[in-house]
């Protein structure tokens, strides 16, 4: 049965997602209760303009890190994310 972070965030899928105090764009490769892991994520460290992030994929500032875990507890919100970035 999936659980409610499953129905939100699918497996396959790109996401912007705005933690308390950070900001990660990945793609979902699994989850596992309230933690998703990303596959290929990025650390954005600066977006600049959200409405331009979201709408071109411009970042003013953001770093490779490779696969990360994080815990949707302390996640603010997230947006689809169509970009390579």
């Amino acid at each position: 049965m999936e659980n409610a972070v499953e129905k939100v965030f699918k497996k396959g899928k790109k996401y912007f997602f705005r933690g308390l105090t950070y900001h990660l764009i990945g793609t979902v490769k699994a989850v596992e209760g309230t933690f998703v892991v990303l596959d290929k994520a990025t650390f954005v460290i600066n977006s600049g303009r959200f409405k331009v992030a979201l709408e071109t994929g411009k970042l003013e500032d953001a770093e490779y890190v490779g696969d990360a875990i994080m815990n949707t507890q302390n996640l603010v919100d997230a947006f689809p994310w169509k970009h390579k970035e």
